[in-house]
């Protein structure tokens, strides 16, 4: 019972690290992305052009994040 309860601990504080480093990694995304295609703040929506830099800016953040995920679960 003792082991059931240090292992439930340590699966609760690793899920707890997984959802601190997921939400970093959600904030600084957007930090970046904003900073990097948002150039007019005076219009309520984006241009096209700020649009389609914050899908991509998303986009390569997103996978550059999967890649080092997996290389880190992998021990590389």
């Amino acid at each position: 019972d003792n082991m059931n309860m240090e292992q439930m601990m340590t699966q609760e504080q690793m899920m707890d690290l997984n959802m601190q480093i997921t939400m970093d990694m959600y904030t600084r995304m957007q930090s970046h992305c904003f900073d990097k295609c948002v150039l007019n703040y005076k219009e309520g929506e984006l241009s096209s052009g700020e649009r389609i830099c914050a899908e991509r800016c998303v986009t390569k953040f997103t996978a550059t994040a999967k890649k080092i995920n997996t290389k880190m679960q992998a021990g590389v």
